[in-house]
């Protein structure tokens, strides 16, 4: 059998965000598993490349807490590469993939103007020294990359393994001992991260981890504990075809619900339904095509450090950071705060970062320690390491992987009772995230619409009926279906062919069957014809994304008014990463034991 778990990331958080505003005050100790109260985790984004037997994983963390608090434990199969991650990749690759809706308008001659946008919409998403050998643990290796300090240890006791991590700051409560020896049991290493003495909660930026193994999977049996109702999973795979969930569904989103007056302002409550009708167990693919879509994250000369070595005035020196197209993140201002400290002590006009590093810098710079000297070299030094470096590997990524897919999914502690691993099909459709359909108006002379069709790219229509008055508004939007199933399509997919369509009534059976049997002898089931015929109709474009209607398969609707529990699928070796739907995959990631306050935003 294949090895079916080589690394687990058991990654915490509390509010997604990329913004580089003040961080809210942590509301929880931070741990995965709290020695007091568990902090809830609303959200995971991952940037996957898999080549051959290798497999990397950017991790997005952002952190809010004292740094003394900051630590991270992750079980590993193998002494991992640890690397610094970019948050730039998750900003680009977000912007190129975000789902979009777009209404073109035909008016003809009437006088209803009024409800076509300028431009489309875009949503930029609401989605910023340790002990040896000790007992019965071993310090196998030790190091340092950027902030971080990290050692990997290697046990057989549990016990004696939770206690060295708490004896050295990795407090963790004591009910983590048996998922500890549960990764133990399997052999495996655990990597401690921590940040240096002299960083600060400011220095916490992505980070990667390669490992030797070929398929990625995100455990969540182990999240269940802290994690909220409809938790966020977002997971971009970098490989030479479109990534599938195995042992999930793959849900296609009804886009008849869409609410395409307000531009999709509705999509993340009705994919979650459509999760929901899939037994909570789908991710639905929002885009799969060309890496080439994301734009440079790293170009010749982007934030060169050799000029910048030679600037000796800190003031040019970042004047000429923003001219070379430094990244303005939460990295480049740690970088920028620990080579140019600012005082304790300063006049008004200097008091806030923006007014110290921004406006007033010159005036600024006079109340400076009269000791202090500014080293062009040593700041150019850590631009490199910690911004430039990182931003050529997560470019040598998208350069060397041609194909990008992006899975999302919502999941809710109970339904976190399998771990959804991927694969690779090279038969399948791209999908675009840029979803449009046809809006054309009918108005009277006076202005009064009486109604509003909607055409989308497969034919089908919606009539939302009046009458409208352009002076109030539309007075419509939501959910433009609200009688029809959220999910167009639910199907079980394999490494070649399209996709099995798995029949309504047919869904439960087939998710408990997931928990315990592999996903190749259910798709055979599907295909001898166990379980029926699907009531679905496939769409001719993967991104129409409608079920079949009765009649001339036109809907009309009026308008709508404004508006820690157990692994139930049999033992974790079966329903987690470790076991993995039968034991069909060889490499996991997953989520973190935290110490401190996370932060997380999706794209």
């Amino acid at each position: 059998m294949r090895r079916a778990l080589n690394l687990i990331l058991f990654l915490s958080v509390t509010l997604v965000t990329l913004t580089l505003t003040p961080t809210p005050e942590a509301r929880a100790c931070g741990g995965f598993f709290c020695s007091q109260v568990p902090i809830d985790q609303v959200g995971e984004q991952i940037v996957f490349g898999v080549e051959g037997e290798k497999v990397s994983a950017t991790i997005m963390i952002q952190y809010a807490g004292d740094a003394k608090d900051f630590a991270w434990v992750v079980p590993v199969a193998s002494v991992p590469e640890v690397r610094l991650g970019a948050w730039e990749m998750f900003t680009k690759l977000g912007w190129a993939t975000n789902p979009e809706f777009y209404l073109q308008w035909d008016f003809g001659d009437s006088e209803c103007g009024w409800l076509a946008p300028p431009e489309a919409a875009t949503d930029d998403g609401d989605f910023g020294g340790v002990g040896g050998s000790e007992k019965g643990v071993e310090v196998v290796a030790q190091d340092e990359v950027g902030p971080y300090d990290y050692v990997v240890l290697k046990s057989d006791d549990a016990q004696e393994l939770w206690q060295w991590l708490s004896d050295n700051s990795y407090d963790q409560p004591e009910n983590s001992v048996p998922l500890i020896a549960h990764y133990l049991d399997q052999g495996m290493y655990f990597l401690a991260l921590k940040l240096k003495q002299d960083s600060s909660a400011g220095d916490v930026q992505p980070v990667t981890l390669v490992m030797e193994e070929n398929a990625p999977c995100v455990p969540l049996v182990l999240t269940q504990i802290a994690a909220q109702p409809n938790m966020p999973v977002l997971a971009w795979i970098l490989g030479g075809m479109r990534a599938i969930p195995t042992n999930w569904f793959h849900v296609m989103v009804n886009e008849k619900k869409i609410d395409w007056l307000g531009f999709g302002e509705n999509y993340e409550e009705i994919l979650t339904q459509a999760v929901d009708e899939a037994a909570g167990h789908g991710f639905v693919t929002e885009y799969a095509g060309s890496s080439s879509v994301v734009s440079d994250i790293y170009y010749d000369g982007r934030c060169d450090t050799d000029q910048l070595a030679e600037i000796t005035n800190p003031e040019q020196f970042l004047m000429q950071m923003m001219s070379l197209d430094c990244p303005r993140d939460a990295t480049s201002q740690a970088v920028i705060k620990l080579h140019i400290p600012k005082p304790d002590n300063v006049p008004p006009g200097c008091e806030s970062d923006q007014e110290f590093y921004t406006w007033n810098l010159e005036m600024c710079l006079q109340h400076m320690p009269e000791d202090w000297v500014f080293d062009a070299a040593a700041m150019a030094a850590d631009v490199q390491e910690k911004i430039v470096d990182p931003l050529k590997e997560g470019q040598a990524l998208l350069d060397k992987h041609p194909y990008l897919t992006r899975l999302y999914t919502t999941v809710s502690p109970d339904e976190m009772n399998r771990d959804p691993f991927f694969a690779f099909n090279p038969e399948l459709e791209d999908v675009s995230n840029i979803h449009q359909a046809t809006a054309t108006a009918s108005c009277e002379d006076d202005g009064t619409m009486s109604d509003v069709v909607i055409t989308l790219a497969n034919g089908e229509t919606l009539t939302l009926e009046g009458e409208f008055n352009i002076w109030d508004g539309p007075g419509v939007g939501g959910d433009m279906a609200p009688d029809e199933a959220a999910a167009a399509k639910i199907e079980l997919m394999s490494e070649s062919g399209t996709g099995h369509v798995v029949p309504r009534s047919a869904v439960k059976t087939i998710d408990e069957r997931l928990n315990n049997e592999s996903p190749e002898v259910i798709l055979a089931d599907l295909e001898s014809g166990l379980y029926g015929e699907p009531v679905e109709t496939e769409p001719s474009d993967p991104n129409v994304q409608i079920p079949s209607t009765d009649g001339d398969g036109t809907s009309t609707t009026a308008p709508p008014a404004s508006t820690g529990p157990t692994n139930s699928g049999g033992s974790s070796d079966d329903g987690g990463c470790a076991g993995g739907a039968g034991g069909g995959l060889p490499w996991v990631m997953a989520l973190a034991l935290w110490s401190g306050a996370l932060l997380r935003r999706r794209l």
